[in-house]
Protein backbone atom coordinates (compact mmCIF):
# COMPACT_ATOMS: atom_id res chain seq x y z
CA UNK A 1 0.00 0.00 0.00
CA UNK A 2 2.93 2.38 0.55
CA UNK A 3 3.80 2.27 -3.15
CA UNK A 4 0.18 3.06 -3.97
CA UNK A 5 0.23 6.02 -1.58
CA UNK A 6 3.42 7.33 -3.21
CA UNK A 7 1.91 6.94 -6.66
CA UNK A 8 -1.21 8.82 -5.55
CA UNK A 9 0.96 11.61 -4.17
CA UNK A 10 2.75 11.84 -7.50
CA UNK A 11 -0.52 11.88 -9.44
CA UNK A 12 -1.92 14.54 -7.13
CA UNK A 13 1.13 16.73 -7.58
CA UNK A 14 0.86 16.42 -11.36
CA UNK A 15 -2.88 16.98 -11.64
CA UNK A 16 -3.89 18.63 -8.39
CA UNK A 17 -6.73 17.51 -6.12
CA UNK A 18 -9.23 19.44 -8.26
CA UNK A 19 -8.59 17.09 -11.19
CA UNK A 20 -9.02 14.02 -9.00
CA UNK A 21 -12.29 15.31 -7.50
CA UNK A 22 -14.25 14.19 -10.56
CA UNK A 23 -13.06 10.58 -10.38
CA UNK A 24 -15.39 7.97 -8.89
CA UNK A 25 -14.26 6.88 -5.43
CA UNK A 26 -12.13 9.96 -4.71
CA UNK A 27 -13.55 11.37 -1.48
CA UNK A 28 -11.39 14.50 -1.17
CA UNK A 29 -8.35 15.60 0.77
CA UNK A 30 -7.85 14.64 4.39
CA UNK A 31 -8.27 18.29 5.35
CA UNK A 32 -11.63 18.41 3.54
CA UNK A 33 -12.91 15.30 5.30
CA UNK A 34 -11.83 15.74 8.92
CA UNK A 35 -13.69 17.65 11.58
CA UNK A 36 -11.43 18.94 14.32
CA UNK A 37 -12.88 20.08 17.63
CA UNK A 38 -12.37 23.72 18.50
CA UNK A 39 -9.10 24.32 20.29
CA UNK A 40 -7.41 21.26 18.78
CA UNK A 41 -6.69 22.67 15.32
CA UNK A 42 -2.99 23.35 15.94
CA UNK A 43 -2.44 19.93 17.53
CA UNK A 44 -4.16 18.18 14.64
CA UNK A 45 -2.18 20.15 12.07
CA UNK A 46 1.07 19.31 13.86
CA UNK A 47 0.18 15.62 14.07
CA UNK A 48 -1.07 15.29 10.49
CA UNK A 49 1.66 17.42 8.90
CA UNK A 50 1.87 17.06 5.13
CA UNK A 51 -0.80 14.33 5.20
CA UNK A 52 -3.42 17.10 5.34
CA UNK A 53 -3.18 17.31 1.54
CA UNK A 54 -3.41 13.54 1.07
CA UNK A 55 -6.15 12.42 -1.30
CA UNK A 56 -8.58 9.98 0.33
CA UNK A 57 -10.15 7.27 -1.82
CA UNK A 58 -12.74 4.64 -0.99
CA UNK A 59 -10.47 1.71 -1.84
CA UNK A 60 -7.47 0.43 -3.79
CA UNK A 61 -9.39 0.00 -7.04
CA UNK A 62 -10.44 3.64 -6.96
CA UNK A 63 -6.85 4.62 -6.18
CA UNK A 64 -5.67 2.75 -9.28
CA UNK A 65 -8.39 4.44 -11.34
CA UNK A 66 -7.22 7.84 -10.08
CA UNK A 67 -3.69 7.05 -11.25
CA UNK A 68 -4.69 6.29 -14.83
CA UNK A 69 -3.96 9.08 -17.32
Amino acid sequence: MEALALALDEARSRAGPEHLAGIDGVLGTLLDLVEVDEGFEAAFEAAAGSALDAVVVSGPNHARQALRP
